[in-house]
């Protein structure tokens, strides 16, 4: 099953194209560039300041996606 995450809501909002070749075609699109590499690897640091912030969190990034839903809904409990 194909599953259309926040991420991909958000693509698809801005270039519905893209969406579909990153579903069905991943091989048409371009490696990130430099500049982007760099925008993905501060986001990264950003979350782990996060998780420093709130420590007493839940981490559920070792789990699948649909795994996730059904521990984030436990969790929230």
């Amino acid at each position: 099953m194909k599953v259309l995450t926040k991420s991909d809501y958000l693509i698809a909002l801005e270039c519905p194209r893209f969406l579909w070749n990153k579903k069905h075609h991943p091989e048409k699109i371009r490696k990130p560039t430099i500049a982007e590499e760099f925008r993905f690897k501060d986001g990264e640091k950003t979350g782990i300041e996060a998780q420093k912030l709130f420590s007493n969190g839940i981490d559920l990034s070792q789990y699948s996606y649909t795994e996730n839903i059904k521990k984030t809904k436990e969790a929230l409990k």
